[in-house]
């Protein structure tokens, strides 16, 4: 043994998150989202505080700008992030186009579980298997979308779901207050 732990260590222990450690993880959440002073650092730590605390290794953040009718990728961790705050190559995405853009029409948070049998899956850096997409909304208009994708098939979990949801509307709650 030397010490490594198994290949599949992190989905194992992402998908058995018990109901009381949702309600820890959100708390841990709410924490670090309020602490944030602009809508900047929040976009930045909303991703940050994603993988860090669900163990994912990709998560993006799309606002929508209206002037140019498109989502704008606004914040990344992941091979995405150049630095601290610099995203390689921000995508934009028209509403209906990819995972992403059919989340941001319909409202409703979408786990794709093989991508490759989704002809709506955009690659953007590289090409992953499994993806999650949350919409942010805020007084029934949906400002954003949550974005996660992960290398291997049906990583993300109804648990991923519930809790991303919770995420988005922390997330939304305080950007109401900017």
């Amino acid at each position: 043994m030397t010490g490594e732990l198994p290949k599949n260590w992190q989905k194992e222990k992402h998908s058995e998150i018990t109901e009381g450690r949702q309600s820890e993880l959100l708390q841990e959440f709410a924490i670090a989202i309020n602490a944030q002073a602009s809508a900047y650092d929040l976009v930045w730590e909303l991703v940050n505080q994603v993988n860090k605390l669900l163990n994912y290794e990709d998560c993006v953040l799309y606002l929508y700008d209206k002037d140019k009718e498109s989502l704008i990728q606004m914040a990344a961790y992941g091979e995405k992030k150049v630095n601290k705050k610099n995203i390689i190559e921000p995508i934009r995405i028209e509403p209906g186009e990819g995972i992403v853009g059919r989340v941001f029409l319909s409202g409703m948070g979408r786990v794709i579980g093989d991508t490759s049998l989704d002809g709506n899956y955009i690659i953007d850096d590289r090409f992953r298997l499994s993806e999650i997409s949350i919409p942010i909304l805020i007084n029934d208009e949906v400002i954003g979308v949550i974005d996660s994708e992960y290398p291997t098939q049906n990583y993300y979990t109804n648990n991923d779901l519930t809790i991303l949801c919770e995420v988005a509307k922390l997330f939304a709650a305080k950007m109401k207050t900017f």
